[in-house]
Protein backbone atom coordinates (compact mmCIF):
# COMPACT_ATOMS: atom_id res chain seq x y z
CA UNK A 1 0.00 0.00 0.00
CA UNK A 2 2.74 2.48 0.92
CA UNK A 3 4.59 1.80 -2.36
CA UNK A 4 1.59 3.08 -4.30
CA UNK A 5 0.07 5.68 -1.98
CA UNK A 6 3.09 6.91 -0.06
CA UNK A 7 1.85 8.82 2.97
CA UNK A 8 -1.53 9.63 1.37
CA UNK A 9 -4.47 8.30 3.37
CA UNK A 10 -8.15 8.93 2.66
CA UNK A 11 -10.22 10.64 5.34
CA UNK A 12 -12.74 7.80 5.29
CA UNK A 13 -12.88 4.21 4.12
CA UNK A 14 -15.95 2.02 4.29
CA UNK A 15 -15.42 -1.67 4.82
CA UNK A 16 -18.48 -3.65 3.77
CA UNK A 17 -18.19 -6.72 5.98
CA UNK A 18 -19.77 -9.98 4.90
CA UNK A 19 -19.16 -13.50 6.12
CA UNK A 20 -17.33 -15.73 3.64
CA UNK A 21 -20.34 -18.03 3.44
CA UNK A 22 -22.72 -15.26 2.42
CA UNK A 23 -20.16 -13.66 0.10
CA UNK A 24 -19.58 -16.92 -1.74
CA UNK A 25 -23.30 -17.62 -1.89
CA UNK A 26 -23.82 -14.21 -3.54
CA UNK A 27 -20.93 -14.79 -5.93
CA UNK A 28 -22.37 -18.16 -6.99
CA UNK A 29 -25.75 -16.52 -7.60
CA UNK A 30 -24.05 -14.19 -10.11
CA UNK A 31 -22.77 -17.15 -12.11
CA UNK A 32 -19.39 -18.75 -12.62
CA UNK A 33 -16.83 -18.06 -9.89
CA UNK A 34 -13.64 -16.21 -10.83
CA UNK A 35 -10.16 -17.35 -9.83
CA UNK A 36 -10.21 -15.60 -6.44
CA UNK A 37 -13.75 -16.76 -5.65
CA UNK A 38 -12.57 -20.35 -6.11
CA UNK A 39 -10.16 -20.10 -3.16
CA UNK A 40 -10.80 -22.15 -0.02
CA UNK A 41 -13.19 -20.99 2.67
CA UNK A 42 -10.22 -20.69 5.06
CA UNK A 43 -8.62 -18.16 2.66
CA UNK A 44 -11.72 -15.96 2.93
CA UNK A 45 -11.91 -16.37 6.69
CA UNK A 46 -8.27 -15.23 7.07
CA UNK A 47 -8.84 -12.35 4.66
CA UNK A 48 -11.93 -11.19 6.56
CA UNK A 49 -10.08 -11.44 9.88
CA UNK A 50 -7.31 -9.23 8.51
CA UNK A 51 -9.74 -6.60 7.19
CA UNK A 52 -11.56 -6.53 10.54
CA UNK A 53 -8.23 -6.13 12.35
CA UNK A 54 -7.25 -3.25 10.05
CA UNK A 55 -10.61 -1.57 10.64
CA UNK A 56 -10.21 -1.94 14.41
CA UNK A 57 -6.77 -0.27 14.25
CA UNK A 58 -7.77 2.71 12.10
CA UNK A 59 -10.54 5.15 13.05
CA UNK A 60 -10.80 6.21 9.41
CA UNK A 61 -12.15 2.77 8.48
CA UNK A 62 -15.84 2.37 9.29
CA UNK A 63 -17.41 -1.07 9.04
CA UNK A 64 -20.85 -1.67 7.58
CA UNK A 65 -22.66 -4.99 8.04
CA UNK A 66 -23.10 -6.17 4.45
CA UNK A 67 -24.76 -9.46 5.37
CA UNK A 68 -28.10 -7.66 5.24
CA UNK A 69 -30.32 -7.33 2.15
CA UNK A 70 -29.14 -4.72 -0.37
CA UNK A 71 -31.66 -2.04 0.67
CA UNK A 72 -30.58 -2.40 4.31
CA UNK A 73 -26.89 -2.20 3.36
CA UNK A 74 -27.63 0.91 1.29
CA UNK A 75 -29.39 2.52 4.26
CA UNK A 76 -26.56 1.55 6.62
CA UNK A 77 -24.03 3.17 4.27
CA UNK A 78 -26.12 6.36 4.14
CA UNK A 79 -26.45 6.42 7.93
CA UNK A 80 -22.73 5.81 8.42
CA UNK A 81 -21.80 8.57 5.96
CA UNK A 82 -24.27 11.03 7.50
CA UNK A 83 -22.91 10.42 11.00
CA UNK A 84 -19.33 10.77 9.77
CA UNK A 85 -20.11 14.01 7.89
CA UNK A 86 -21.89 15.42 10.94
CA UNK A 87 -18.77 14.81 13.02
CA UNK A 88 -16.67 16.66 10.42
CA UNK A 89 -18.78 19.83 10.61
Amino acid sequence: RDAVLGDFRPDLQLYLDVTPEIGLQRARARGELDRIEQESLRFFERTRERYLALAAEDERILTVDATQPLDSVTQAIKTTLTRWLDRQA
